[in-house]
């Protein structure tokens, strides 16, 4: 199939919409459940991104607004690739109907390409990794950023405590911790035929640790283990990686409607894309604001009961900056350890029909 639509690819650059497919196909996700899927009209010259519902549903995507995030980054990387290969394009966009995001399986953006004055290369965003584990204590000389970005420099005290504490909040809720630990796999041989979600490896974590987490998927087993356990075990670890966590990227765009969440989404990948051409990893830090973002901008009701406006106030005192909300925090530094390449599952069927 391949080969087959190989030859039916614009004729000058035979393998530029391929390559563009296998980049942006190795977007992130909430969750890591990566619920787009992508299919290339060879014919049209066009890229359709397609929205999978059943694998977007989970606790930490309330109406899909983590969805939207991710939506943004794809859109991002098309941008990237466009500056750095010299060609055009135009996207359609379709994923809001009456200013709601569709909620069933459904195409939210048809992208169409032209003008390919350069060979799109493969693997050109392979340096923008998500590394959760310990990064080096060395300071980092950061770009110039938008004014709507801030750096906070290691975090001690009180504010320490409160990151903590919202870090844990998952335990309280069983639907997101059955959601995230869905991605966790035990076998090297499994992980490398779905391709889907972490090896345990990638995400700190010793076998041991992995096995006891993917158990409390189980309902029953997380019943009978003492909640307390399982806060200070993972509290431990957090705590360990926060303490090897030289800076912390602070996004506080102004979100009141669902097309803010798309320009943040795109400033959130333009940042790593940077960061990561000077060898700085990131890793996101979702708990500790998303959930508060969509209750407060988007009504949802509450995911986690914690006083959330609180830590928003201690991030104020902290950066001595004016603002009105962090809306998504990330670590950044440079990595103690590189980790090998996520094998992400490419959803790509090539068509050559229009």
């Amino acid at each position: 199939m391949y080969e087959k639509c190989k030859k039916n690819i614009n004729e000058e650059n035979p393998n530029n919409l391929i390559r563009i497919v296998e980049n942006i196909s190795r977007y992130s996700s909430g969750d890591n459940s990566q619920p787009f899927d992508f299919v290339a009209s060879v014919v049209e010259q066009k890229i359709y991104i397609n929205h999978n519902q059943k694998i977007a549903k989970h606790e930490l995507n309330p109406n899909n607004l983590t969805s939207v995030l991710t939506f943004g980054m794809i859109l991002q990387m098309i941008e990237e690739l466009s500056l750095a290969f010299n060609f055009s394009y135009t996207a359609k966009l379709h994923y809001l109907i009456d200013g709601k995001c569709l909620d069933k399986d459904g195409c939210w953006a048809e992208v169409s390409f032209a003008r390919f004055n350069e060979e799109v290369k493969s693997n050109f965003f392979n340096a923008v990794v998500t590394n959760r584990l310990p990064y080096n204590s060395a300071k980092v000389n950061f770009p110039k950023m938008n004014k709507d970005i801030f750096i906070l420099n290691k975090l001690d005290g009180k504010i320490l405590n409160e990151v903590l504490k919202i870090d844990s909040l998952l335990w309280s809720n069983f639907k997101v911790v059955k959601d995230i630990f869905n991605w966790i796999h035990l076998s090297k041989k499994k992980y490398n035929i779905v391709k889907t979600g972490f090896h345990y490896s990638e995400l700190n974590l010793s076998y041991f640790e992995a096995f006891f987490l993917v158990l409390l998927k189980n309902q029953f087993i997380l019943a009978i283990v003492p909640e307390y356990f399982i806060r200070l075990f993972h509290q431990l670890k957090t705590k360990s990686v926060l303490n090897q966590t030289p800076h912390y990227i602070c996004f506080t765009n102004k979100i009141e409607k669902i097309e803010d969440l798309i320009s943040l989404g795109k400033e959130v990948f333009h940042v790593k894309f940077i960061l990561a051409n000077e060898g700085i990893v990131t890793q996101p830090l979702t708990i500790l604001t998303l959930p508060y973002l969509f209750e407060k901008n988007f009504k949802i009701e509450k995911i986690f009961k914690y006083d959330f406006e609180n830590f928003q106030k201690e991030l104020k005192l902290k950066s001595k900056n004016n603002f009105d909300e962090v809306c998504w925090i990330f670590r950044a530094g440079y990595p103690k350890k590189n980790l090998p390449l996520s094998k992400r599952k490419t959803h790509v069927n090539l068509s050559e029909k229009s």
